[in-house]
């Protein structure tokens, strides 16, 4: 199987990160990662210090490892899911989401 990498960027609506981080522990991240295919996530946070770093503008990075054989079959799955999942949180500010896939290519290497 394929291996992908799903990163998400996402940023809380002004004053509403403990909502906003409520809604992605207890219910979106762990519904997501309910989809066929998804094996395991890993979310962080901007480190301290990066906050004025121009090209950090998203506070909160998620990179959910994928296997399939079929990413647009696994896509289909994680959208068709939304009917199901708790609905998005109205401190997530969806103006500001990036979401990509990577496909993993080349050697794994490890220390």
């Amino acid at each position: 199987m394929a291996k992908y990498i799903s990163m998400i960027m996402v940023n809380a609506k002004e004053g509403q990160e403990d909502e906003l981080n409520a809604w992605l522990n207890d219910y979106h991240l762990p519904e997501v990662l309910q989809t066929e295919g998804y094996r395991s996530l890993q979310r962080y946070v901007l480190a301290p210090g990066e906050e004025g770093n121009p090209k950090a503008t998203h506070k909160y990075i998620h990179f959910f490892e994928i296997e399939t054989d079929d990413l647009e079959k696994t896509k289909a799955a994680l959208n068709a899911g939304r009917a199901t999942r708790t609905p998005t949180s109205p401190a997530l500010d969806t103006s500001t989401v990036s979401a990509l896939f990577f496909k993993a290519f080349g050697e794994k290497l490890t220390k």
